[in-house]
């Protein structure tokens, strides 16, 4: 399988996230500091207050960053080692600047939209509704691994931004006919799916390739057209310098495994 990878998009966002949670819980170390003082200035009092949203926020930007980009193994090398085996029909994006989505999969029958989540603990799942548990269990994961949101609309969102692209860049008449489907990845081996009916389907990265297997009913797109789709994703010189390289920066590693 052939992977593009943004190498420095992912290395950026990893160091962000492993400074904002050290600067964050210095922030709040001092912020303690300061609180235990005797006063000796009108307004001291106010200090540890500013240093404690200073640091939930730092803490919070790192958290973000660090459960996206600096898992180990990382999650665009993790999807990478769950889909080993396919061959070089398969190209994996990850983090492209020129893609509205952060993972892509082209293969010979269509085009895949991989959602990733690195959500944990338990999870229910009910036709497009997301939700954690009414238990103890349930609420500490709240506070610690954040909302959900709802990444099925999400991924909705994203697959249609994907047929879009196709359409404009190969024309109507061959990008609508071009299969784009998503699929929600839940990326921490800890995670505890209970799935009922989904809209999207959901499954942990151990199962993706057996989450492929759908798109195998699918007609066969024309070689010629799968090379389109795969040189317009590549990366081009031209691009450098570009409003999107300030997003997402243009060093790229292509590997082929």
């Amino acid at each position: 399988m052939q992977v593009t990878t943004n190498e420095s998009f992912v290395s950026r966002r990893s160091l962000i996230g492993r400074w904002c949670t050290i600067l964050g819980f210095v922030v709040l170390i001092v912020g303690m500091y300061i609180s235990l003082q005797p006063p000796q200035q009108t307004g001291q009092f106010l200090v540890p207050w500013f240093t404690l949203i200073i640091g939930i926020i730092l803490l919070n930007v790192g958290k973000y960053n660090s459960m996206r980009w600096g898992t180990n193994p990382r999650v665009d090398k993790a999807i990478a080692q769950a889909l080993k085996g396919f061959d070089h029909r398969y190209h994996l994006y990850n983090f492209v600047p020129t893609i509205p989505v952060d993972h892509l999969l082209v293969t010979p029958f269509g085009v895949i939209v991989l959602e990733t989540r690195p959500f944990f603990g338990e999870i229910i799942h009910k036709d497009s509704r997301w939700r954690r548990p009414a238990t103890l269990g349930g609420f500490f994961h709240y506070f610690s691994d954040g909302g959900l949101g709802n990444p099925t609309k999400e991924a909705q969102r994203d697959t249609e931004a994907v047929q879009n692209l196709l359409k404009e860049r190969l024309g109507d008449e061959i990008g609508s006919k071009v299969i784009v489907l998503p699929i929600i990845v839940m990326t921490n081996p800890r995670v505890k799916l209970d799935v009922t009916d989904p809209v999207v389907p959901v499954v942990k990265l151990a199962d993706l390739r057996g989450g492929l297997r759908q798109l195998k009913e699918a007609p066969r797109l024309p070689a010629d057209v799968q090379r389109r789709i795969v040189n317009m994703l590549q990366w081009e010189p031209a691009s450098q310098g570009s409003q999107v390289s300030s997003t997402r920066s243009n060093t790229w590693l292509r590997t082929q495994k």
